[in-house]
């Protein structure tokens, strides 16, 4: 199969050779740039792929049969192998992750067996001298014996709580400590963002200026270390990925609104910013190729999406993995893309 960093770059390929931006694709997605921007629609690569919350690195690379296609009628991709399948989901946010980080994120509290005995002892103990010192039934009463037990329970499970909370609390470590070497934190938009980005061993200045990828639902941006590295050698560009809140390592924020999926797009595009800059890689006169490239997998194309056509204007490509978007009814292989037409170019033609 195709690599992933070679779909995309010719993707890329693509989104530099006139008419682009009208692509055959098995969904209508157009993203417009804001008016005024000067350049042309980003072109819009659509795949669906059978994935069940794991990104497959072929999957990516299968990208390059819906980007070069040339007719309206779109031919649905054949299945790839899944040699390089991201493993099942064990949690929210675990997907993908190295051993010890998705060990340290599941870890669960758990008392060691004399610890149960103590607390069934304490238990035990107090009711006896409730049953000694306070006054009861001379008679065996079924109410009193389960007043009694209730009590037993209360007492046990009260104990039990207390003494998880503080083996949970002794095991809490700053979001921080449990990134790897290539992991990066920073205040974005007044959330501790976590990211990573693979830098190219040289620019390529015909190619874009870089490229950000967003994970779908129940991932985090370890779904994408596998294609990071190759993107980023074959675009001649640094490729970046970040953790959306409420998954991986990102801080959870307290408002609602800070998990809202624009917010996320925005996230995204200031993640690649820190990480371009902490490279060394920023906009440059002479460049002449294309300018960011935004990858979706499934939620995660919602956001790149989003950000596409509500961002600055300065995304040339995006490229959409299974994407969760619901289109209009109808024969989505029947639907061709065309650009959006602008205010700008009406009012020249008048």
């Amino acid at each position: 199969s195709i690599s992933a960093g070679r779909a995309v770059r010719r993707a890329v390929d693509r989104s530099g050779v006139a008419g682009r931006g009208r692509v055959a694709s098995s969904a209508s997605v157009p993203c417009s740039q804001p008016p005024g921007s000067g350049r042309n629609d980003a072109q819009v690569c659509h795949l669906e792929a059978s994935s069940g919350g794991g990104l497959s690195a072929n999957a990516a690379t299968a990208v390059a049969t819906t980007c070069l296609g040339h007719a309206t009628r779109a031919t649905p991709a054949r299945p790839t192998a899944r040699a390089h399948a991201a493993p099942i989901p064990l949690s929210a946010g675990v997907v993908g992750m190295p051993g010890s980080i998705a060990d340290d994120l599941n870890w669960r509290p758990q008392l060691p067996l004399q610890s149960e005995l103590g607390c069934m002892t304490v238990a035990a103990a107090a009711c006896t001298l409730v049953y000694v010192f306070a006054p009861h039934p001379p008679a065996f009463s079924v109410k009193y014996a389960s007043m009694i037990g209730c009590l037993f329970v209360v007492i046990f499970l009260s104990l039990r709580y207390t003494l998880l909370e503080r083996l949970w609390y002794s095991h809490t470590r700053a979001a921080s400590q449990l990134g790897d070497e290539a992991s990066r934190f920073a205040p974005l938009d007044g959330t501790l963002v976590h990211y990573q980005c693979a830098a190219p061993a040289a620019a390529d200045p015909a190619g874009p200026l870089g490229a950000h990828c967003y994970h779908g639902f129940g991932a985090n941006l370890y779904s994408w270390a596998p294609v990071l590295p190759r993107l980023a050698a074959a675009l001649g560009a640094p490729v970046s990925a970040h953790d959306m809140p409420g998954f991986g390592l990102t801080e959870r924020p307290m408002e609602l609104d800070g998990y809202k999926l624009t917010r996320n797009g925005r996230l995204g595009r200031m993640a690649h910013d820190a990480a371009a800059a902490r490279e060394g890689d920023g906009a440059d006169a002479a460049h002449t190729g294309p300018r960011r490239v935004l990858v979706g997998h499934s939620l995660g194309g919602i956001c790149a999406a989003a950000q596409a056509v509500s961002g600055p204007g300065d995304v040339d490509v995006l490229v959409l993995v299974a994407p969760a978007i619901f289109g209009a009814g109808g024969r989505r292989s029947d639907v061709a893309l065309v650009p959006a037409p602008r205010p700008s170019d009406a009012a020249v033609g008048a």
